[in-house]
């Protein structure tokens, strides 16, 4: 059986891994922003309360999607992670 050169696979993996998690970063930080601006939205007294309502109600389902986005990424990253000790424990 013949030599292979994996490490580029081991590396291909941990880029991957690298770069979901600034996603995640992303995604945490449009979550946040989101939510304060919702809570700014409930603050205020001089806007229309039915704007404001309507606002907060597309902001809240907007919440509802990107927690279900960072959910799927961190299953997706877990993956990738097991994948590379997977590969650097077997293949190497």
């Amino acid at each position: 059986m013949g030599s292979y050169d994996n490490a580029w696979v081991i590396d291909a993996l941990g880029e991957a891994a690298d770069e979901l998690a600034e996603l995640m970063d992303q995604y945490e930080q449009q979550i946040r922003q989101l939510e304060i601006l919702r809570e700014y939205l409930q603050d205020r007294s001089d806007a229309d309360p039915v704007l404001c309502t309507v606002a907060d109600k597309g902001i809240a389902e907007t919440l509802g999607y990107l927690h279900r986005g960072e959910n799927g990424m961190r299953l997706a990253s877990k993956r990738i992670v097991r994948l590379q000790d997977q590969a650097e424990g077997d293949w190497q």
